[in-house]
């Protein structure tokens, strides 16, 4: 298990925020010993806060000054809805862990931090993002069949229906305009007849390309 757990963190891109020095070396300890590589350390909130914020784990103190765990919490959850967050916290704050958890956070780690409890924790949550980012892949394959055609890629007529019933709604209520532009392709079937229907294809693929 453990074994697992370290090849996924060692292809992740990691921020560990924490106004501790002595927690962040702790940490840095682990995944020094783990050979994980891409991690970023912050000990100033403000600092990460003002970071892009681009990471696959987010490993966050839960009380800290300027922005607490409960602050970059919403902030992180703004762009990152599939990143894993993991709150350190000391033992005793269960009421504003269920909160936090509540808010965007995936589990929590209590100090003082041992290396085994880390790794579980890590472990649980990787095997969920793992489990989050297959099942979201199937979703957009499955997405993408239902609104594509299959042939040039572009939007479906199911999908532009129901586009169409959004935008209206919408605009009824704007009281804006839209509009729909439609158009044939003038003498389509005289290329299919003169040159076969693969030709004909490769003519509406160069089309929508246009």
């Amino acid at each position: 298990m453990q074994t697992k757990t370290v090849q996924s963190l060692q292809k992740m891109k990691i921020a560990v925020v924490d106004d501790s020095r002595f927690s962040l070396k702790i940490i840095k300890n682990f995944f020094d010993k783990s050979l994980v590589p891409n991690v970023d350390y912050y000990n100033d909130s403000q600092e990460f806060a003002e970071s892009d914020l681009k990471y696959d784990l987010f490993i966050i103190d839960l009380v800290m000054p300027i922005y607490d765990g409960e602050d970059l919490i919403y902030k992180i959850r703004e762009d990152n809805k599939e990143s894993i967050i993991i709150l350190v916290t000391q033992y005793g704050d269960t009421k504003a862990i269920g909160h936090c958890m509540s808010i965007g956070g995936d589990d929590f780690v209590l100090k003082p931090l041992d290396y085994k409890m880390f790794m579980l924790r890590l472990s649980s949550c990787i095997k969920n993002y793992n489990l989050r980012k297959k099942n979201l892949s199937k979703t957009n394959r499955l997405y993408k069949r239902a609104t594509h055609d299959s042939l040039t890629g572009i939007f479906n007529r199911s999908y532009f229906k129901d586009k169409f019933s959004t935008e209206l709604i919408e605009n009824c209520k704007n009281g804006s305009v839209f509009s729909i532009v439609l158009f044939d392709i003038d003498y389509f079937k005289q290329i299919n007849d003169e040159y076969g229907h693969q030709k004909g294809d490769e003519a509406l693929i160069g089309i929508t390309k246009l």
